[in-house]
């Protein structure tokens, strides 16, 4: 594998239609967010004009895209939008089922984050997920195990689900994901 991660930001309208002009771009999201995971979900239900066109909802706000290519082909990629000044929303996330369980998706969530909160200066961000893929925010918060060791919870972001969202359908259930800047109380150390 020849994987290599790269960052889109769209920031205004010109950058905007340049994006909806990469038909080769905008074709690879939708095949992605199209295929079905192990557990026969996928995220996108539409033609990909219609696909296309759902981007403009985000005309007016900054976008961002954090993909991952093996040669010219897309593996992963997440999509994140600003909700409001201080909240970035992540609306979809993927990672091609024959490259799981390679870190691609974590090292794309840690992309996302640290560009986020860091260079774009985001206080929070939210996410809807299934119930069983929220080990990624746990592991990055601190609030669960690396490897055998117990790492302390005492990150610079606070972890929370917020159970009045929860949502279920016929296969999954959903929650609401919030990581939400905080000043640590002490120094990390894994214990």
């Amino acid at each position: 594998m020849d994987l290599k991660y790269t960052q889109i930001d769209i920031l205004n309208k010109k950058q905007f239609n340049d994006f909806l002009k990469n038909e080769e771009l905008l074709f690879q999201l939708y095949t992605l967010y199209s295929e079905k995971d192990r557990s026969g979900f996928s995220l996108v239900h539409k033609s990909f004009e219609e696909f296309r066109l759902g981007y403009q909802e985000y005309k007016n706000t900054h976008t961002h895209l954090f993909l991952v290519f093996d040669g010219k082909d897309l593996v992963g990629a997440i999509t994140s939008h600003r909700e409001d000044r201080n909240t970035a929303y992540i609306s979809r996330f993927a990672v091609r089922t024959k490259y799981q369980g390679n870190d691609i998706g974590r090292i794309l969530m840690i992309k996302a984050y640290g560009s986020l909160l860091k260079k774009f200066k985001y206080k929070q961000i939210e996410m809807t997920a299934r119930a069983g893929a929220q080990i990624i925010n746990k592991l990055l918060c601190g609030v669960t195990k690396i490897g055998l060791k117990k790492r302390q919870f005492n990150g610079e972001y606070r972890y929370s689900l917020n159970p009045k969202t929860t949502v279920k359908d016929n296969k999954s259930e959903y929650v609401t994901i919030k990581l939400k800047k905080q000043t640590p109380k002490i120094k990390p150390k894994v214990i």
